[in-house]
């Protein structure tokens, strides 16, 4: 493996350092592009169920109304045109609910659960008032069961606090009051079912709703109990909720006026349905908020991460081409060195393993010149030239100081030579024509001062007694 990816070539080696982060920033854009687009679709999705859950409780509501204006009607109390325009409202909202659920595929089951055949019963009378109340209840109820939505969103928990599972609480205790009031008004509207066992499961219903309001109150957002607790003690909700705290007890002691029953019920269910859907909006206001900022932060991320992208491609670019330049400067400059030029030229290198080895060959080109003048110097018999050796090993330092040396002693031998035959022609020359021996012998003498650069000499001759015998002088008296 090694083998291999020393024979790769440079640019291909920089091409697979370059991929690596380019595949780093690549790989996180995704990610977080797709973390990003999950948590933005839980939060759409979660918004879609409030929304679906707001129109639920509509329907919810729709059905309460058609519910009693269907026992209205099987007690004669009610016109057929009343309860046909009560439930082509809850058909609308039935609509609502069955469109948007095909939309979304979320939920597997059929509407309206035998409503159209419920409703054929009660025109032809052949539904009591307690099949009327029950299967109503179990639709609500079974609608009821959908509505309730959860999330694990830290954000979304944060954000809305208790104000999500309070508006459940408050649904189911409308429910129950709503359940508890609508027995209070037929009991009180027939009087047959006054006598009867009608009111065995108020008791517990009550219990129900009891709880649930514990629950409520069990909550840590103070303002929402504040609210609430302001409702329980004064005002409609009040006066129903005692009437029907004492009908749990003690059962109906009396009969009441069942119209005036319902208005007064009505606008304590009204106090505490104003509190749920004040509740239901301020939650899908902050979902949707929620909503908003994420796909806000999605496109600022999906900008950042495209502007990160482009600058690491920019700084690769830059980094292989600043290196590629760098790699062919001290190309060209290897090229020039080996055709034997100096002074070569190499821009500013950084400090760094490439700028080390442009250091390099700026030095060798300098011992490189000092060479070159070193030689040109011995060339011109400058033997003095200082020649200073670059390390042990320096074979070529060496070579031009043995040169040196050499070149030295051969011009120093070759000056003599030339020395010795000037001084010969000339003493030569000198003796031509000359017939005596004293004036030979003096201007030998002379010669030989001059070529020897002397100041005084003496000339001697053998004679036939192997003797020196003083023949003449230069400079000195005799």
């Amino acid at each position: 493996m090694m083998t291999f990816l020393y024979r790769l070539p440079f640019n291909i080696k920089l091409i697979l350092i370059s991929l690596v982060p380019l595949l780093a920033v690549v790989f996180f854009f995704f990610f977080i592009q797709s973390e990003k687009k999950e948590r933005i679709q839980y939060t759409k999705n979660f918004l879609d169920r409030l929304n679906m859950s707001m129109d639920i409780n509509q329907a919810i509501n729709e059905l309460q109304l058609e519910r009693r204006g269907s026992l209205r009607y099987l007690m004669d109390a009610n016109s057929k045109q009343t309860l046909l325009e009560q439930r082509a409202k809850t058909d609308r909202s039935m609509d609502t609910i069955q469109r948007v659920a095909e939309q979304k595929e979320q939920y597997a089951f059929n509407f309206p659960l035998g409503l159209s055949t419920w409703r054929q019963q009660i025109d032809e009378y052949t539904l009591t008032p307690e099949q009327t109340v029950q299967y109503y209840q179990m639709l609500m109820d079974r609608l009821r069961s959908i509505s309730y939505i959860q999330s694990d969103n830290p954000t979304i928990l944060a954000a809305t606090g208790d104000s999500l599972r309070a508006v459940f609480l408050l649904s189911d205790m409308i429910n129950r009051l709503s359940l508890m009031r609508l027995e209070i008004y037929l009991v009180n509207l027939d009087e047959k079912l006054l006598q009867s066992d009608y009111l065995r499961d108020f008791s517990t219903n009550y219990d129900l709703y009891q709880s649930f309001e514990q629950e409520f109150i069990s909550l840590k957002d103070t303002a929402l109990i504040a609210n609430y607790t302001n409702l329980a003690q004064k005002g409609p909700l009040h006066t129903t909720l005692n009437y029907i705290d004492s009908i749990a007890k003690t059962g109906p002691q009396q009969k009441l006026d069942p119209e005036n029953w319902w208005e007064t019920s009505a606008a304590g269910m009204d106090q505490i349905r104003i509190q749920h859907d004040a509740l239901m909006s301020h939650v899908h206001t902050i979902v949707a908020s929620i909503y908003k900022a994420e796909v806000k932060d999605l496109k600022r991320v999906t900008i950042f991460l495209i502007l990160l992208t482009a600058l690491v491609l920019l700084l690769l670019s830059w980094v292989i081409t600043s290196i590629v330049k760098q790699i062919q400067y001290l190309q060209n400059a290897a090229h020039e060195m080996a055709q034997g030029e100096t002074n070569i030229y190499l821009p500013q290198f950084p400090k760094d393993a490439l700028g080390n080895l442009a250091r390099s060959f700026v030095k060798i080109d300098r011992n490189n010149k000092k060479v070159v003048e070193a030689a040109k110097a011995i060339g011109n018999k400058d033997f003095d030239t200082v020649i200073t050796l670059r390390g042990e090993n320096d074979e070529l330092g060496h070579a031009i100081v043995n040169m040196s040396d050499d070149l030295r002693e051969l011009t120093r031998n070759n000056e003599n030579e030339i020395w010795v035959q000037t001084g010969y022609s000339a003493i030569n020359s000198v003796l031509i024509g000359k017939k005596k021996l004293e004036e030979t012998c003096r201007a030998a003498l002379s010669e030989l001062i001059q070529d020897l650069g002397g100041d005084i000499g003496t000339f001697y001759l053998l004679n036939e007694q192997n003797q020196l015998e003083l023949n003449c002088t230069y400079a000195i008296y005799n």
